[in-house]
């Protein structure tokens, strides 16, 4: 179901932006803050995840499934309206 499909794709793109975070502001505590240097498509997200984990979740031969339709699933499902 779309819902679903929604869930999924921001679950995957919280994910993968972790892999790619810098602290952004002091450091530590409750209030840490974090930038991502992308944006929502999953493609470019799962490029920008070290080749080394890829490879230790087995994730590298899983990229083809974030081209096409996919690497923007969130975007589409989302926000239909922002044409």
């Amino acid at each position: 179901t779309l819902p679903a499909m929604i869930d999924v794709a921001i679950g995957l793109e919280i994910l993968f932006k972790s892999f790619d975070a810098e602290v952004d502001g002091l450091p530590g505590g409750i209030g840490e803050q974090y930038q991502a240097k992308h944006g929502h498509n999953l493609l470019e997200l799962f490029d920008a995840i070290p080749v080394h984990i890829r490879e230790r979740f087995n994730w590298h031969t899983r990229r083809d499934y974030f081209s096409g339709r996919m690497a923007r699933l969130f975007v589409h499902a989302r926000y239909p309206y922002e044409r």
